[in-house]
């Protein structure tokens, strides 16, 4: 996950600073029902405009 407070993450889980974090990484189960359908897509010659 970019986009996270690496500061204070690093405060909380690397307090002597020999460690830095890049990058959060959720590791777990999927909870119930966690799946559901795709969701639609653009069609191309909506998206693609051709010079």
């Amino acid at each position: 996950m970019g986009g996270f407070d690496a500061g204070s993450l690093d405060a909380d889980f690397f307090p002597d600073g020999r460690w830095k974090s890049i990058l959060v990484v959720n590791i777990s189960h999927p909870g119930e029902n966690a799946w559901f359908d795709r969701l639609p897509r653009l069609d191309h010659s909506d998206v693609i405009t051709w010079a």
